[in-house]
């Protein structure tokens, strides 16, 4: 009787904890994605003071091959057109960079 209550009470902790960690994987902690957004960030920097100018594409290439290591294993962007014009204008806002449009293409200088 008592193992059978035990392998029960057993069986559905383990669920419990199973089912709570994978809705919690779900989810990408705070600290990540400002790592994420640090490194792209300085990289995009760094590239800018070899470069004076980007282009939108050069940038996407440059967001796409950073990762971070996580305890799950390494982390990149999902969604690369909408983190560089996001990132992007926020360095605009900051005025780091400036935006032209040249050939139908977007383009940035350093200030």
């Amino acid at each position: 009787m008592k193992f059978i209550i035990g392998t029960i009470l057993f069986g559905a902790s383990f669920t419990f904890i199973f089912l709570w960690g994978y809705k919690r994987s779900q989810y990408l902690p705070h600290d990540w994605q400002t790592k994420l957004l640090k490194k792209s960030k300085n990289r995009i920097l760094k590239a800018f003071e070899k470069n004076k100018r980007l282009s939108h594409n050069e940038i996407n290439n440059i967001c796409k091959s950073i990762k971070i290591k996580t305890i799950k294993g390494f982390l990149n962007i999902k969604n690369i057109e909408k983190f560089t014009s996001t990132l992007m204008k926020n360095m605009v806002d900051e005025k780091l960079v400036i935006t032209k449009i040249e050939k139908g293409e977007r383009v940035y200088y350093k200030i």
